[in-house]
C-alpha cells in the first residue's frame, strides 16, 4: 500500500469515527445525555410556594418576596411515629436463672405483650429554617446535576419512580409552574432521581430539595430570633419598663471596628448596646409556645431596623405558666431557655440604666 493510499484510509477512518461520535451525540441529547438542564428557570427572590407530599405527610411553604432578609412559614400535617421508651426492655425469651426468679402462678394475662402506642397526627405552623430555606434557594434557579434521559422500566423501579412517593409543586411570582415526581436518593446521597411530571426524562436534583421539607418544627423551624447578617443591621431601639434609646450600627461593613452608638452620640461607642446586640443575636428558642395562655406582660421591646426598610420586633414576655420568659416575633410565640431571658434583661438594664 503506497503512503497516498495509507493517508486517504486513515482520513476516511477518521471521518467515519467524528461521524459516529457526532450520531451519539445527537442521541444522548435527544434523550437527556448525561447533561444538566435548567428545569425551572427563576431568580433569586421569586419562589413564593412549595406544595410537597412524602409517604407520612404534606408540608406547604410560603416565601416571602425577595432575596434579601427572606422568610418561610411551613404548614405541616404529618404522622409522628411515637418515641421509643430506652428504658423499655425488647421482647425476648428470659433465661433459665431469670424463668426460675419469675415463676408463680400461671394467669390469664401471662405471655400478652404490652401494646405499642400508637402514631399520631401532627399539624402545626411555624417560622422555617435555614433547611427551608436552602430548599426555596436551590429551586432560583433549579438546574439539575445531571440528566439521565429515559431508563427502562427495571431501572426507573430502583430510581423510585415508577410509582412516586414524592411530590413537589413548585410557583412563582410570575406564575410559572413546576410538578416534580421525587424518586430515591442516588448512591453515596448526592442527590435525588426526580422527573416532570408528564416527562418521562429522568434527572438528578440537589437532595436539599427533600431533606428541607420532610420533618416537623424540631427539625425544620428556624431557632433564631434575629435572622439578619451583621452588615445588614442599621440600628436599634430598645425599651425596658419605662426606659428606652436608639442605637445606630457603625462601620457595619467592617467586621473588626464595627459596633453601636448612641443615636444622639454617633462617635461614641457603647459596649452595653454592643452586649444587648450580641445576646440578642445569640437568642434561640427552644421551640414553639404551645399557645398565648401562659403568657403575660411585655416586659421588654427590641425594634431593629434592617438594610432594606426591613424590620425585626422582639418582644420579652413574661411567663405565667412556669418561671422565665417568652419571646414574641411577629405573630410567633416561642419559648426561651430562663438563662437567656435573664441575659437579656441585665444586658438591658446595664444599657438603660
Amino acid at each position: 500500500m503506497s503512503a497516498r493510499t495509507l493517508l486517504v484510509h486513515t482520513m476516511f477512518a477518521l471521518a467515519a469515527m467524528v461521524s459516529a461520535w457526532l450520531l451519539a451525540h445527537r442521541v444522548e441529547e435527544k434523550k437527556g445525555g448525561p447533561t444538566s438542564v435548567t428545569l425551572l428557570d427563576a431568580s433569586k427572590g421569586e419562589v413564593r410556594t412549595l406544595e410537597y407530599t412524602w409517604p407520612k405527610g404534606r408540608s406547604s411553604v410560603s416565601a416571602s418576596e425577595g432575596a434579601a432578609a427572606r422568610r418561610a412559614v411551613v404548614d405541616v400535617d404529618r404522622t409522628v411515629e411515637p418515641k421509643k421508651d430506652p428504658k423499655k426492655k425488647d421482647d425476648k425469651k428470659p433465661d433459665k436463672k431469670d424463668a426460675a426468679a419469675d415463676a408463680g402462678p400461671a394467669s390469664a394475662d401471662a405471655g400478652v405483650a404490652e401494646p405499642e402506642p400508637a402514631p399520631t397526627r401532627e399539624q402545626v405552623k411555624f417560622p422555617g429554617g435555614k433547611t427551608v430555606l436552602n430548599a426555596i434557594e436551590a429551586l432560583e434557579p433549579l438546574r439539575t446535576r445531571r440528566t439521565l434521559g429515559e431508563v427502562d422500566a427495571a431501572r426507573l423501579k430502583e430510581m423510585g419512580l415508577e410509582r412516586p412517593e414524592r411530590t413537589l409543586i413548585v410557583t412563582t411570582a410570575g406564575g410559572a409552574k413546576l410538578t416534580l415526581e421525587i424518586g430515591e436518593s442516588s448512591y453515596g446521597g448526592q442527590g435525588r432521581y426526580a422527573r416532570k411530571q408528564g416527562d418521562p426524562t429522568v434527572h438528578l436534583v440537589d437532595a436539599a430539595l427533600v431533606t428541607g421539607l420532610e420533618g416537623g418544627p424540631e427539625t425544620l423551624m428556624e431557632k433564631r430570633v434575629l435572622v439578619a447578617e451583621p452588615e445588614r443591621v442599621l440600628g436599634y431601639t430598645a425599651r425596658h419598663g419605662d426606659k428606652g434609646g436608639a442605637f445606630v450600627h457603625v462601620d457595619r461593613g467592617q467586621s473588626t471596628t464595627r459596633h453601636f452608638s448612641p443615636k444622639d452620640d454617633a462617635g461614641t461607642k457603647s459596649e452595653p448596646a454592643d452586649a444587648v446586640m450580641k445576646t440578642l443575636r445569640d437568642l434561640r428558642a427552644t421551640k414553639l409556645a404551645p399557645g398565648p395562655q401562659g403568657a403575660g406582660s411585655v416586659v421588654a421591646t427590641i425594634a431593629v431596623e434592617l438594610e432594606g426598610g426591613a424590620r425585626t420586633t422582639v418582644e420579652l414576655v413574661e411567663r405565667i405558666d412556669a418561671a422565665g420568659h417568652l419571646v414574641k416575633l411577629d405573630s410567633w410565640l416561642f419559648e426561651v431557655s430562663e438563662t437567656q431571658g435573664k441575659e437579656l434583661l441585665e444586658d438591658l438594664d446595664a444599657l438603660l440604666p
